[in-house]
């Protein structure tokens, strides 16, 4: 590991640090070629370094993200040979497309790489989500979780590639990260729209059975 590349490093930790709420995703996407094992080592010692100043909340914010970075890298490859790094490339590109074009920028996303729409995206999807929401202040666990919520609603609509998968990808969503954040309690609203578009994805759900659906 060279010493620009170790400056690259620290820069991109810096950003991540220091970005407004929701862009974390973003910043990703545009320096994917810093995202590989010698990222996770140099966040998981500038996070030993947060720690010891006393800066406990940045430091968890890196730890989570090194650790999902590491879950991500190390998966193996599957028969096709994608790894699970470009999963994740895909998943951040799609996150930037709904926050900087909204709808059809994020069609246009999915387009580009249909072969990638598959249990791992489902996977990356949930995991990213739910480790960015652990770390994160109740404004910005919300944002992140709006933005799971409108991506899945898309993703039912999306009419091109597995339209099974892409309902499971929806419906897993809803379940494990919009609804963990939304409760009928504190979000009434958004939580009976949540219900509303879970229900919908439940009844066109090719998968399972269709009673229980």
């Amino acid at each position: 590991m060279d010493e620009q590349r170790i400056k690259d490093y620290l820069a991109l930790i810096e950003r991540l640090l220091t970005c407004p709420s929701g862009e974390e995703a973003a910043i990703l996407q545009e320096s994917s070629e810093l995202v590989d094992m010698g990222l996770v080592q140099v966040m998981k010692v500038r996070a030993e370094e947060l720690t010891k100043e006393g800066q406990e909340n940045p430091a968890a914010f890196l730890q989570n993200v090194a650790g999902q970075l590491e879950r991500m890298l190390e998966g193996q490859t599957d028969s096709g040979g994608t790894v699970p790094q470009e999963v994740l490339e895909f998943l951040m590109a799609v996150l930037k497309a709904k926050i900087e074009g909204g709808r059809e920028e994020v069609f246009r996303v999915l387009r580009s790489r249909l072969d990638l729409l598959d249990q791992r995206f489902l996977a990356t999807m949930v995991a990213w989500a739910l480790s960015s929401i652990e770390s994160a202040e109740r404004e910005q666990a919300e944002g992140i979780a709006g933005l799971i919520g409108n991506i899945c609603i898309y993703l039912s609509d999306f009419p091109l590639g597995d339209r099974a998968m892409n309902l499971e990808i929806a419906i897993a969503g809803y379940e494990k990260v919009v609804l963990k954040v939304f409760s009928r309690e504190t979000h009434g609203e958004v939580w009976a729209q949540t219900q509303n578009n879970l229900a919908t994805a439940l009844r066109e759900r090719i998968r399972g059975d269709r009673a229980e659906n």
